[in-house]
């Protein structure tokens, strides 16, 4: 019994020799496992209701035997769970060692994980890196195999005093048993597949060795030239090889001449490959789509269609998006982050919320649709949140004695309540662990988190589940006494949620959508998307702990261990995944890629030339322009309405404009009461843009919102009243950081580092130009005016008053300096095509005194880090001499130009005031394009602006 072996079948790559040769092998008594569970997947499709004793992951099927042997050990160790471990074992190595640096990189710590569990599975326990330490010569890999053996034991030890074991540790048991045993196993079928662990393949033979029957199968194409050399050395070491794959071969035998020298052109294949290049990726996934589309009108299974894309994650959006709209179903998973999916970001928010003083941040959680509040009881509740934090001390107390009142805020209460004991003092994370399993209990959030579409439900149920569990793996990374608050908490589960990545399984579809090898099930007709260099092959990538010259080390210290491998046979596997790709088509394989042309990065995969060097190979080129097929080609819904559109003449676009008296009304300002002159000098530029943002309030995007509040800072701090540089830094700091928190976390962790590394430049730009005006100026010999109004009237139809706003305003006898903290600096005032802050500031001048304008200046701050001083002269004698050298312009209205030199500033201006008048008056809101749009946000709103530049590609050229 002791010398039976595994018998090792190979088969032909590509899904079809695995389908053949699993349905010849099976019978009643087999169980089905395999070293992938992608690959145990796709076994059960191709089995479908054939009767077999079970389908058992690996893993599982491991630990069975090892229980059937006696093993009563612990919970086996999850791959989330190791990343934590090793973090709290490397925080207890001395800081001299450098994997203590693990302790605070989740990164690094999944590295040493994976290293660690490939150093396992090849036998290298502690005592063989010190010995390899001990021969080397190589300082640096000494030091690195001290430190990898010292972590290995905390590791270790940690693993064990936390109630948990290995997963080879199973396999470690099962292999000691000195006296055979019976097992209920009959049939054992293992699909060999991925990374070789030498401790598995020791297993698989100890289960030959008890007389059970193991088949293992393998995909390769045989021979000395094959790409699959490590497949087929597997197999030979693993077991008794025979060789099914002239049996088993069908169309995809063609394949295995890929990769061989001499090639030689294969006559009558029975594959037809295409080659397809496309502008963009958006496009080359609805092309892909319209051409299985074809092949279903021609009559072809929608079973028998495959798409293969390899590191999906920005590409699949895209064709799920194309099929949706062409009403194609597909099926497959795919991996996205945890922190994407909606009921994660809802409990995100709340939770940011919870740990803030202010209760107004609760508007944000309380206006996601999950917590289901009507439109006007949210509106409400808003207001009572501003007026409670406004008015009491104790807001959140105030808070929850004012929602009791209302019995159908009693959920809030609950979640009010769930705070008061999650803040009353710092808890382990064992604690918080279990106390966010009950947030939502008692609040309708659980149940508008079913009420949507299946998938949608399955989602928010699969994501709830897997917040919870990493928050429970996430304890074992500290000690059961270490504590920490309510703040620290969410940003803990902030960073651990945006760091987990899961797997979405879409609804069940026609055409199946595969991202592994192992999900080629052998297909009729299979296209392959991203083509590319860098996604097949991979560039070649070392391991980043221990690298290829400490495993040549390590492999010639201990020749008795199995070699661990180098990056070079990693890189190599990458043919053998291409020929399993190439051979999983039996009529036809279409490959396809983005714009590779001369102006893009993107190159065409080299192994496309392989493939056209054996059979056939039909290119197209979808130009960038080419959006449909040609009329007559059209044969969906969406492309005969696009394609009639643009077969359609071309109409000028007709701007929008406000035609009924109601709408105009509500644009029109009220003439009984002063209008801003920003207001009169944006319609003197275009109306539309003065009417949205005086007369017409609509929401903001959030991204905007930092920007505003950073505008505002140097008004709020009081900036022209500090008495030094140091007491209007701390002042402008401090309200930076209050203000700016909430909004931050909105954007992309990109945006939020350039917001954090530009307020101190910002704000020290503020102080430098503040101090250096007042004493360029000699602002203490001038007198603060308080309560000071500008206004002014302009005649017309009807006569209109001018009012704006002066941070401060200091006079000396007539002369007069007023401050403006915010609003745009144009550098030449005198260029009248730029109508809309050369307006801006005459009438600023004018306003601050209508007889004289000789008399007056204002200072002008904005957030694009300048300062300007506006005068009506270019020389002023009761001003400062020169501004040259100092953060300080001199922007002077009067131009050399005598057009422009009157005895008014406002006659060079007249015929623009007198449209801003009548802009103001009509109300029709209408666009008007010019310079003035590239500093405009409501581009998306009028559609009409300018837009500059144009995408030149090869794809909009003619092709021959």
């Amino acid at each position: 019994m002791a010398d039976r072996r595994p018998q090792v079948v190979i088969v032909p790559p590509g899904g079809a020799g695995l389908h053949a040769a699993i349905n010849k092998l099976v019978t009643h008594e087999t169980v089905v496992t395999a070293l992938e569970d992608s690959a145990l997947h796709s076994a059960k499709q191709m089995l479908g209701d054939r009767e077999i004793e079970e389908y058992l992951p690996f893993g599982s099927c491991v630990g069975r035997f090892a229980a059937m042997c006696g093993d009563t050990g612990f919970p086996r160790l999850t791959g989330p769970q190791s990343f934590h471990l090793i973090q709290r074992s490397a925080s207890e190595l001395h800081f001299d060692n450098v994997l203590s640096a693990a302790a605070f990189s989740l990164g690094l710590a999944k590295n040493l994980a994976r290293t660690l569990t490939e150093l396992r599975y090849h036998g290298f326990r502690p005592d063989d890196l010190r010995q390899s330490a001990e021969k080397t010569a190589d300082h640096i890999s000494a030091e690195r195999f001290k430190s990898l053996a010292e972590l290995i034991e905390i590791y270790e030890a940690q693993c064990h005093t936390h109630g948990r074991e290995f997963a080879s540790e199973r396999a470690e048991f099962c292999i000691s048993q000195s006296e055979p045993r019976h097992f209920t196993f009959r049939h054992l079928i293992i699909i060999v597949s991925g990374d070789r662990s030498p401790i598995y393949d020791q297993w698989i033979q100890w289960v030959a060795s008890q007389g059970i029957r193991v088949d293992c199968i393998v995909a390769a194409w045989p021979g000395d030239n094959s790409p699959f050399q490590y497949e087929l050395t597997w197999a030979d070491q693993l077991g008794d090889v025979t060789d099914w794959t002239t049996e088993l071969s069908q169309n995809e035998s063609w394949t295995q001449h890929l990769f061989h020298r001499p090639s030689r052109n294969i006559p009558d294949c029975p594959v037809t490959a295409r080659h397809f290049t496309m502008g963009d990726m958006l496009s080359e996934c609805e092309w892909i789509v319209r051409e299985i589309q074809s092949l279903l009108r021609s009559g072809t299974e929608p079973g028998q269609i495959g798409i293969f894309i390899r590191g999906a994650t920005d590409t699949i959006p895209l064709l799920n998006t194309a099929a949706e709209r062409f009403g194609l179903l597909l099926t497959g998973t795919r991996s996205a982050p945890l922190h994407s999916n909606g009921f994660v970001a809802a409990t995100l928010e709340l939770l940011r919320a919870f740990a803030s003083p202010d209760i107004r941040n609760l508007r944000f959680a309380f206006g996601n649709s999950y917590f289901g509040i009507p439109p006007q009881d949210y509106d409400d509740l808003v207001k009572s949140l501003y007026a409670i934090q406004a008015n009491h001390p104790e807001p959140w107390i105030e808070l929850m004695g004012v929602l009791s009142e209302n019995p159908e805020f009693n959920w809030i209460n609950h979640l009010l309540e769930w705070r008061k004991n999650a803040s009353e003092s710092p808890k382990t994370l064992s604690y918080w662990a279990e106390n966010i399993h009950t947030i939502w209990s008692d609040t309708p959030i659980l149940d508008n988190a079913i009420s949507g579409p299946t998938t949608a439900i399955r989602r928010d149920q699969h994501a709830w589940t897997v917040m919870q569990r990493t928050i429970r793996d996430a304890a074992l990374s500290y000690n059961n006494d270490f504590t920490i608050d309510l703040s620290h908490f969410v940003s803990l589960a902030e960073t651990i949620w945006k760091e987990e990545v899961v797997i979405w399984e879409a609804d069940p579809g026609h055409i199946r959508l595969c991202t592994n090898p192992n999900q080629l099930v052998g297909f009729e007709h299979v296209f392959c998307l991203q083509m590319l260099e860098g996604s097949l092959p991979r560039r070649r990538r070392q391991d980043p702990v221990l690298d290829d010259f400490d495993r040549q080390i390590l492999n010639e210290s201990l020749p008795d261990h199995p070699p661990l491998p180098y990056s070079t046979i990693t890189s190599a596997r990458e043919r053998a995944l291409f020929t399993t790709l190439a051979a999983s088509a039996q009529k036809s394989i279409t490959f396809s890629h983005a714009d590779a042309g001369e102006e893009r990065d993107n190159i065409a995969t080299f192994y496309l030339e392989e493939v056209k060097s054996l059979i056939p190979t039909r290119s197209h080129t979808f130009k960038r322009s080419e959006l449909t097929p040609p009329a007559p080609d059209c044969q969906t819904w969406p492309d005969r309405t696009l394609r009639d559109a643009l077969d359609s003449p071309r109409t000028e676009f007709t701007p929008p404009e406000l035609t009924t008296e109601v709408a105009q009304a509500a644009a029109r300002p009220d003439f009984s009461k002063a209008i801003s002159i920003q207001q009169l000098a944006q319609a003197a530029a275009c109306p539309f843009r003065s009417v949205f943002n005086h007369q017409v309030i609509y929401k903001a995007p959030d991204r905007s919102i930092p920007i505003a509040i950073m505008r505002t800072l140097p008004k709020k701090a009081q900036l022209i009243h500090q008495p030094s540089a140091t007491a209007a830094r701390e002042t402008l700091m401090a309200l930076a950081k209050s203000e700016l928190e909430e909004h931050l976390h909105r954007l992309d962790e990109w945006e939020q580092i350039l917001y954090q590394d530009t307020i101190d430049r910002v704000v020290q730009g503020w102080i430098t130009r503040e101090f250096e005006s007042r004493q360029l100026l000699n602002l203490e010999s001038y007198q603060l005016v308080d309560n000071f109004v500008p206004r002014s009237e302009l005649k017309g139809d009807p006569n209109i008053q001018l009012k704006f706003h002066l941070d401060a305003l200091y006079q000396k006898g007539p002369n007069k300096i007023g401050f403006l903290y915010s609003g745009y600096i144009p550098r030449y005032l005198s260029n009248k095509d730029d109508i809309e802050n050369a307006l801006l500031s005459t009438l600023m001048l004018y306003a601050l005194d209508r007889q004289n304008q000789d008399n007056v200046a204002i200072l002008v701050d904005s957030l694009e880090g300048d300062r300007a001083l506006l005068t009506k002269r270019a020389k002023i004698d009761w001003l400062a001499n020169s501004t040259y050298g100092t953060s300080i312009f001199h922007s002077p209205l009067e131009s050399k130009n005598p057009e422009y030199q009157s005895s008014s500033i406002l006659d060079s201006l007249q015929s623009e005031i007198n449209r801003a008048q009548i802009a103001i008056r009509k109300a029709t809101a209408i666009p008007q394009n010019g310079d003035h749009c590239a500093r405009c946000a409501l581009g998306d709103l009028c559609r009409t602006h300018n837009e500059f530049g144009e995408i030149q590609s090869i794809f909009d050229e003619a092709q021959p």
